[in-house]
């Protein structure tokens, strides 16, 4: 990639960024919640388990709501209004558009579990910084994982109103799935979960899956799809008739 494209990239990184700026509550909301919800149902049973054990789950969240709500609905959003139509139409356009995109919501993620650490590590012990590299390492991984189906549905004929609601309920099966898997021992559940980015993603936190292997697949994964989506990203609204 030359300096030219990587300056773009920067530049327009830096304008959605500023962008997540102005809506504070958005911003906010996928940070606020989980953590809230970790001080509710950890009142009762701190010390019982470790910290990674305690937050394993939270942190597959977080990664799955940053890459659906985040990359995939902002992407639909800007479709609906005709802002890809009017200013991305050609295929050097798109790439530099997505990978501005995806380094925000990269920069945004990071933002969101360095946050989610700081506010909850205190509830069990005091911070370690090696601790915390091997989370946001592992969290990293996880929130690929999730970006490749995130942007493969960002580009499917997806209306701005049922986004929402289609990717409430894609992540509500996910891990109501992975809960599932704790208390059912199906050979078909576990063939389903075993595809399933949310346990995964939760194993991965928790340390009994290598995260090695899933970095290089969903590295390869997400290039490719980066790849497919800006050779086919879809320019019309939904309601344009042109």
């Amino acid at each position: 990639m030359n300096t030219s494209k990587t300056t773009r990239i920067s530049k327009l990184t830096g304008i959605f960024l500023r962008e997540q700026l102005r809506e504070p509550i958005s911003l906010l909301w996928p940070l606020i919640s989980p953590s809230a919800l970790f001080y509710f149902i950890t009142h009762s049973n701190a010390g019982t388990e470790n910290y990674i054990q305690a937050t394993t789950g939270f942190y597959a969240y977080i990664a799955c709501a940053v890459a659906f709500f985040g990359v995939a609905f902002y992407i639909i959003g800007r479709r609906e209004s005709g802002f890809i139509r009017s200013f991305i139409y050609t295929t050097e356009a798109k790439a530099i558009f997505l990978l501005s995109h995806l380094s925000c919501y990269f920069v945004a993620a990071i933002v969101y579990c360095v946050s989610f650490y700081m506010i909850t590590k205190p509830r069990y012990d005091a911070y370690s910084l090696t601790e915390f590299g091997e989370i946001i390492y592992k969290f990293l991984i996880c929130f690929m994982i999730f970006c490749s189906p995130a942007l493969y549905l960002a580009n499917r004929k997806l209306k701005f109103q049922s986004a929402s609601t289609t990717f409430s309920i894609l992540i509500f099966i996910m891990i109501f799935l992975a809960l599932l898997e704790s208390t059912t021992k199906n050979p078909f559940l576990g063939l389903v979960n075993s595809l399933n980015p949310f346990l995964i993603a939760k194993n991965i936190m928790a340390g009994t899956s290598k995260p090695e292997p899933y970095a290089i697949i969903s590295s390869l994964i997400l290039a490719a799809t980066i790849a497919l989506t800006s050779a086919n990203l879809k320019i019309n609204p939904v309601w344009s008739r042109y």
